[in-house]
């Protein structure tokens, strides 16, 4: 399914699908520049969010910041990184 919606995509974009070729070639032609650029550009600090899911020790939840109320130990809290 993923790969139908690719060429989808890759059709009402371009008129046209690029080749495996073509998208070895462009993605083998990026530089750590192009990375970090596009890192800038996307990981925004002001929106940056992290939810650990699961039990967490006594020392992973300290420095977190919880989202709610802690509730009993048997519960599962959420905290905030």
């Amino acid at each position: 399914m993923e790969h139908m919606m690719w060429i989808g995509e890759s059709m009402i974009e371009r008129d046209r699908i690029r080749t495996l070729g073509e998208v070895v070639y462009r993605v083998n032609g990026l530089t750590p520049d192009d990375i970090r650029r596009l890192a800038a550009e996307i990981l925004k600090e002001k929106k940056l969010n992290l939810a650990v899911v699961g039990n967490l020790s006594d020392e992973q939840e300290r420095g977190c910041v919880p989202l709610w109320p802690l509730r009993p130990k048997q519960h599962h809290d959420a905290f905030l990184i």
